[in-house]
């Protein structure tokens, strides 16, 4: 097998399906990198675990630091979990990263998909 960006991207996939079914079973949660290195020979996707509890909240640490920083973007804790509307599209805040200075707010779309968004696009959208 040589990597490209097409098996990269189709193997990353195929993870998604395989590590959602184990998650369930496991009781964790597994999200895959955006940041994918590869060469010819060589692949490196990022995984990140996290634990779910008995209510079926999952703790990450970007819902961590939501709770920790989301008064920076005049958001309360209680926001994380909220639904907003994006451009016609409904958007579940799942965290954010306050490293990330313009889009710092962390959207899950409904098909699974997480996306970062502006604060103001998000408070506009609650």
């Amino acid at each position: 097998m040589e990597f490209t960006r097409s098996t990269v991207r189709a193997l990353q996939e195929k993870l998604e399906i395989a590590l959602k079914e184990l998650g369930e079973a496991e009781g964790v949660e597994f999200n895959l990198g955006n940041r994918t290195r590869f060469s010819a020979t060589q692949c490196s996707i990022k995984l990140e675990c996290s634990a779910v509890g008995g209510d079926g909240t999952v703790s990450s640490k970007v819902a961590e630091d939501f709770k920790i920083y989301c008064h920076r973007y005049n958001l309360v804790p209680e926001n994380l979990g909220d639904t907003f509307t994006f451009q016609g599209k409904p958007y579940k805040i799942t965290g954010c990263k306050p490293q990330s200075s313009k889009f710092p707010i962390l959207g899950e779309r409904s098909d699974g998909k997480v996306f970062k968004f502006r604060p103001t696009d998000v408070k506009r959208g609650i």
